[in-house]
């Protein structure tokens, strides 16, 4: 027999289904074949019930597709666009949508099912998502990974946002790639995200690293720097949780600055807390005794490896570089009882630490 049913979600939204059915299972209904075409415009994710609202999921949710079933499994596949999608508690919604092309298939007894396929759009990237899910319980769980290559940066800025990640005040990326393999396990409203990403040939416009490293750069002769940061390369583990973002074994090389290494967290409200350590390039005859310097007054290649420790705090829009008082004098003790000597150490001290907090 031919059906069709129309309703309205929370929050504004409608949903429509258009098909045939039957015969009907006399023992479970639920269990009855059928074939529809499904059409859902506006729906708010956030009120209709299929994760906690203090998970921060957020945003509203167009979709149109086909759904069928066998009495066993049920298989559909469509598209799916979001709008201002919001990830995280404490994310901000996305500016750009994001759309899905998927294929799912879900066993109706087991209340479980696996996405075969799953292409996720945002501007001219494309990420592939797969794997399986499991909505028996209290909450849908996932067990499945996104995968991307060489994705265009500048189309993924807008999203940033959406998993609390905000660029400094009055920057944009202008150009690079993006490369990503995570794994997304858990509930969806308890969601953990973790592996690799890679960025390449990346132009930060609007910020300048080298500046606001302050004192720091201007001790090796490196200057103020430009008004951009030019990425050579950005590769980190990420681990997105709900108590915020950790990024380990962090390596970020700048053009014409050095390498910057360690260890951060993002809160969920944006606060940053990074442990770094900088490795600075300069040019001019003088480098060399430089690095001689810096490598002596940080403990040599043992505790620091000849770098400048430091750490960054503020929020992701406002970002501060704050020299690390401790371990640089732990570095100036260690290198001070391995030769022998102090020399220079003062002026050193003097110019890189006095201020509290760097410009």
């Amino acid at each position: 027999f031919p059906f069709k049913l129309t309703a309205q979600t929370p929050g504004g939204g409608t949903f429509s289904l258009d098909g045939h059915a039957g015969p009907v299972d006399s023992a479970d209904a639920s269990l009855t074949l059928f074939s529809a075409k499904l059409d859902a415009q506006r729906v708010d994710l956030a009120s209709i019930g299929l994760v906690d609202p203090s998970s921060g999921l957020a945003g509203t949710l167009d979709f149109n597709g086909d759904v069928s079933s066998d009495g066993q499994q049920m298989r559909s596949n469509g598209t799916a666009t979001t709008e201002k999608i919001r990830l995280v508690a404490g994310g901000s919604p996305s500016s750009v949508p994001v759309n899905l092309d998927y294929q799912t298939a879900y066993d109706m007894k087991r209340e479980a099912g696996s996405l075969t396929q799953g292409n996720v759009h945002i501007g001219k990237a494309l990420a592939h998502l797969a794997g399986t899910y499991d909505a028996s319980g209290p909450s849908t769980t996932v067990q499945m990974r996104l995968t991307g290559q060489s994705m265009p940066v500048p189309d993924l800025e807008g999203v940033l946002p959406a998993a609390g990640i905000t660029l400094p005040r009055g920057a944009s990326l202008t150009s690079g790639t993006l490369d990503l393999d995570l794994a997304l396990s858990g509930p969806l409203d308890a969601l953990v995200i973790t592996g690799p990403v890679n960025l390449s040939n990346g132009r930060l416009t609007g910020f300048s690293l080298q500046s606001k490293l302050g004192a720091l750069s201007s001790f090796v002769g490196l200057g103020s720097g430009g008004s951009d940061t030019v990425i050579q390369t950005l590769s980190s583990n990420l681990r997105v949780d709900p108590t915020g973002t950790r990024a380990d074994n962090l390596n970020l090389v700048v053009q014409s600055l050095g390498a910057i290494t360690g260890n951060g967290f993002i809160s969920p409200d944006g606060k940053l807390d990074c442990s770094m350590l900088a490795k600075l390039t300069a040019s001019g005859g003088a480098m060399g005794a430089v690095s001689s310097a810096l490598s002596s007054l940080t403990g040599g290649g043992k505790s620091q490896g000849g770098g400048i420790p430091f750490k960054i705090q503020g929020t992701t829009s406002d970002p501060v570089f704050v020299p690390n008082v401790g371990a640089i004098a732990r570095g100036v003790l260690g290198g001070s009882q391995g030769s022998g000597s102090t020399s220079g150490s003062g002026g050193f001290l003097g110019g890189l630490l006095g201020k509290k907090k760097l410009p």
